[in-house]
This record gives C-alpha cells, sequence and structure tokens, in this order.
C-alpha cells in the first residue's frame, strides 16, 4: 500500500519479485532428513488414487479453493469500484490479511482442541463466510479491516490440509499424495478467477454471494471428511532412525 501510493503500482511487482527471488534462495539452502535404514519404495499415482482417504481429502482442497477464491479474488477491485477504497489502504488491508493468519496460527497451536488438523480446519473455513459478510454488508474502512483480518482463515485453510494430508497418508504414498493435492488444489484456484470474473461482470457484489452460497457445503464437506478419517486406521508413523 505505501509503495503503491508513495512509488508507483509497478513498484509493488519489482518488490514481490525481489521477495519471490529471497525465498527461492532460502529454500534452495534447505536440506532433506537423511534416513538410515530401509525405506519404502514410492508408490505411483494409480496407488494413491486407489486409496480413497487420500481421493477424499484432495477433492476437499479442490472443493475450498474453488468456493473461497472465487469469493476473495476480486475483493480488491469491488473494494475500489463500489466503495472508493484507495489503492493504498486495500495493500494496507493485506497487512491485515496476514496479521489474521499470523493470529490464527498462535490459536491452533495453543488450543488443544485444534491439534487435529481438520478441527482446526472447521474454524479457518467458518471465519471466511464472515469476511463475505462484512465485505458484502460493509461501508466503513474499519469493517473492511475486519473483514481482511477474518480473510486470514482461507490461507491457513490451504495449510491446514496439507497437515491432514500428512497425517492420513502411508509414506510410500507420501509423495504422490501431494503431488495430487497440488494437482486438484490447482484446478480450483486456477478456475474460481475465471468464475469470479464471469460473475463480477453480472454485479460487482455476485462473486462474494456465490461464495458465501458455496461455503455452508463446504463446512458440512469438511465435518464428514472429518468423521471419516476418524473411522479409519492411520498409517504407522516411520522412526527416524540416527546413528549412534
Amino acid at each position: 500500500g505505501f509503495l503503491a501510493d508513495w512509488v508507483s503500482l509497478r513498484s509493488i511487482f519489482i518488490a514481490g519479485a525481489i521477495a519471490q527471488l529471497v525465498a527461492v534462495f532460502l529454500f534452495s539452502r534447505l536440506r532433506p532428513v537423511e534416513h538410515h535404514g530401509e525405506q519404502q519404495a514410492s508408490a505411483g499415482y494409480r496407488a494413491v488414487l486407489n486409496y480413497r482417504p487420500v481421493v477424499v481429502l484432495c477433492g476437499l482442497f479442490l472443493g475450498l479453493l474453488l468456493v473461497l477464491t472465487t469469493g476473495f479474488t476480486l475483493v480488491p477491485n469491488f473494494l475500489e469500484d463500489e466503495h472508493g477504497i484507495s489503492v493504498s489502504t486495500i495493500g494496507q488491508f493485506g497487512s491485515v490479511f496476514a496479521v489474521g493468519s499470523v493470529l490464527l496460527g498462535i490459536v491452533i497451536s495453543k488450543v488443544k482442541v485444534f491439534a487435529k488438523p481438520l478441527n482446526a480446519l472447521i474454524l479457518t473455513t467458518s471465519l471466511c463466510p464472515v469476511a463475505f459478510l462484512l465485505l458484502i454488508g460493509g461501508s466503513s474502512t474499519w469493517v473492511f479491516a475486519l473483514a481482511y483480518l477474518c480473510r486470514g482463515g482461507y490461507l491457513v485453510s490451504w495449510g491446514l490440509i496439507y497437515a491432514a494430508l500428512s497425517e492420513i497418508t502411508p509414506e510410500r504414498l507420501r509423495s504422490r499424495s501431494f503431488a495430487l493435492a497440488e494437482i486438484l488444489g490447482g484446478l480450483g484456484f486456477g478456475i474460481a478467477p475465471f468464475l469470479a470474473g464471469a460473475l463480477y461482470e453480472a454485479g460487482p457484489a455476485l462473486p462474494l454471494w456465490a461464495a458465501l452460497a458455496g461455503v455452508a457445503p463446504l463446512i458440512l464437506g469438511v465435518l464428514w471428511v472429518r468423521r471419516y478419517v476418524a473411522s479409519i486406521p492411520l498409517p504407522a508413523v516411520q522412526p527416524v532412525v540416527t546413528p549412534a
């Protein structure tokens, strides 16, 4: 927001590119943990698709990103076009969004009931319709800032899917399972902007209303998946053996 106000909109993309390069460098310095002892061979996609818990959770991921991204993609346009909020202020809302994500992360790490990723996912997903309602009915900067704070649930929900996936996936299926989650999640994330754009043309608030309507079955889906996962035996955790 400050960069857009003081320099130019183009400077935001330059700063973002630099930050991405720094992130790539830092991730490139990470090294995988060495496993000593017998390791299971990685299975193929056919084995992953035959393992129903992974397919169910990846399907939930597709629906999650499709619904929530449809609602949130054009929120900056909506605020500028319908409420005259400046680009600088909208940029600052992004910081509020990040604060909301951090606060949720702290709550989830401290409250015992949220130790299970799917329990935490119910909380984070339930905050998103609150954000949609505040954006639809709001008229002041403070209300929109609160909506962005609740929007933090969107980002945290994304990460919780991977945490849930790691709990239910046997080690030999893990790499392909995460790849499948990326494919289906990316499909939902990719389709949503086209859907949001078509709805926005019909009415600026329609993407928010559509996402609001989709959240109810989405939360019911999370509740069903939580119950289903609780009914299946979790894979044994393979211990990491370190040399003496």
